[in-house]
């Protein structure tokens, strides 16, 4: 499976959990990456707060889903 099938897989994939600003999260985790010095250290600590719960809770039906078939 070459790349651009695996990112088109993602999407399909992420596109079942629309609870999740998943553009939002890429974009998070660019700044982090490559963008370090730049953090808003205020921001970020409103998103773990706020954002990551959420997130969590989706990776986890996810991996359910995944595991034993959507509810």
């Amino acid at each position: 499976m070459g790349k651009n099938e695996l990112c088109r897989g993602l999407g399909e994939l992420f596109s079942r959990y629309p609870s999740v600003d998943w553009q939002g999260v890429k974009g998070v985790r660019n700044v982090l990456a490559h963008g370090y010095f730049d953090v808003d250290h205020e921001e970020l600590f409103a998103i773990c707060q706020n954002d990551i719960p959420q997130l969590i809770e989706t990776i986890r039906t996810i991996l359910e889903d995944l595991t034993n078939g959507p509810a």
